[in-house]
């Protein structure tokens, strides 16, 4: 991924893990809202027949992957004195590491070449996916997660609208 300055964004992760934001975050994720977040995620068929999906379809690491984030997330919290940071400051850092106009030419070209992530998009793309999209975005603590997004400045709103608009759901 040249379009990604992963090396760049591992020397940034203690920084975002060790900073007053990173460590609110880290606590919110460790937290009981999360975890109905996570309980609604898991309980909806459809995330499951998601994750099956992957797992069959280039991905079988996938369950490894989510139970390594979900190890990562519990780790125990750093005692290091960092300088306060805006979780915006932290935002923009990681996305100064990435070359965005690159990345999504990159991954305009995939979708248009690669059999696997057509079908994957048209996987999500269906109703069934799309109607368990707006359950999952209706449960409270998600909606509470988004406005807290927003009055840290992350324009949620335009991320979820891309997302729909490039899975077809506000059709």
């Amino acid at each position: 991924m040249e379009n990604v300055d992963t090396e760049g964004l591992l020397a940034l992760l203690p920084t975002l893990v060790e900073s007053p934001e990173g460590q609110r975050v880290l606590e919110y994720l460790r937290g009981d809202d999360f975890a109905a977040i996570l309980d609604a995620l898991y309980a909806e068929p459809e995330f499951n027949n998601i994750l099956n999906y992957l797992a069959t379809n280039g991905l079988p690491d996938i369950y490894a992957a989510i139970e390594a984030l979900h190890e990562a997330i519990g780790i125990d919290r750093s005692t290091k004195s960092v300088q306060p940071r805006e979780l915006q400051d932290l935002i923009d850092q990681v996305l100064a590491l990435i070359n965005t106009t690159g990345l999504l030419e990159d991954l305009l070209e995939l979708v248009s070449v690669d059999v696997a992530v057509q079908n994957l998009l048209a996987y999500l793309s269906r109703a069934e996916v799309a109607a368990a999209y707006q359950r999952i975005k209706a449960v409270e603590q998600v909606l509470a997660l988004g406005q807290r997004l927003r009055e840290l400045g992350v324009d949620v709103d335009t991320l979820l609208a891309l997302v729909e608009a490039i899975l077809g759901w506000g059709r």
